[in-house]
């Protein structure tokens, strides 16, 4: 089973490709990796603390925003 989730790639989107870390006032560290290929966007996120990576489904775009749902086997 892939842990990268895609979805077709609106022209707009373009802008979000790439690495972003994410932190929160609870300490989380996750890193996203946005990428594309075939016209397709691509979605990974990864505990940067422990190298987990999550199961990325449902990734959805609209011209300018990318959704997706996240699942964390360790809870």
């Amino acid at each position: 089973m892939t842990k990268r989730s895609t979805a077709i790639l609106p022209k707009g989107i373009a802008a979000l490709i790439g690495r972003w870390s994410a932190a929160d006032e609870w300490a989380t560290n996750v890193e996203l990796v946005i990428s594309s290929s075939g016209g397709k966007i691509r979605v990974r996120a990864v505990d940067k603390t422990d190298g987990e990576e999550a199961e990325v489904m449902e990734v959805r775009t609209t011209k300018d925003t990318i959704t997706f749902a996240a699942y964390w086997s360790s809870g």
